[in-house]
């Protein structure tokens, strides 16, 4: 009877702990790396970006790493998209069940009406091996944007995260 109830007892914990990782696995697919952001300033720059409203001078560019766990058959095309702050996450909710997913954003080469008056700035990422991705954000690039949404082709967001934080920012040390 103790060798009957021990395993009766691992099976259970078995799949406890098999229930718990699926549940887990699917609250979020998207991880971001704990160890932070590479926040950067710079004045010049071999691209020499034009002096914007937003970056006048001296502009902040990052390198955000996140990696999917999972991997859905959406997420073989992903996109990036900058976003104002976390307001306008409804917004694009809104455009991704309107319009649908970022490949249908753009028609005859052009951004379609509801995007364009939504101001919404997005790129496609490259999806590098076992579902390891690289946002790299330029101020200059993305003015006004302090928060990145990962959206795959089937229109879920996977993930948002934010671009500057102003404790560990070292363009926040320059007067502008």
């Amino acid at each position: 009877m103790n060798r009957t109830r021990r395993a009766l007892c691992g099976l259970a914990l078995g799949l406890a702990i098999v229930v718990a990782a699926r549940a887990d696995a699917s609250t979020t697919r998207l991880i971001w790396e704990t160890e932070g952001a590479s926040v950067s300033w710079h004045r010049t720059c071999a691209f020499q970006h034009p002096a914007t409203a937003a970056a006048p001078h001296a502009h902040r560019f990052v390198t955000l790493v996140a990696n999917l766990r999972a991997m859905a058959r959406g997420d073989a095309a992903l996109y990036a998209v900058y976003l104002k702050d976390t307001a306008e996450i409804q917004d694009l909710k809104t455009i991704l069940t309107s319009v649908g997913a970022p490949e249908a954003w753009k028609q005859d080469g052009r951004v379609v009406a509801p995007v364009r008056s939504a101001g919404i700035d997005y790129e496609w990422l490259a999806l590098a091996a076992n579902g390891g991705i690289t946002v790299h954000a330029d101020e200059a690039d993305h003015p006004g944007a302090t928060l990145v949404a990962i959206v795959n082709a089937n229109g879920e967001i996977l993930g948002a995260h934010a671009l500057w934080r102003p404790h560990r920012d070292l363009a926040g040390l320059v007067s502008r």
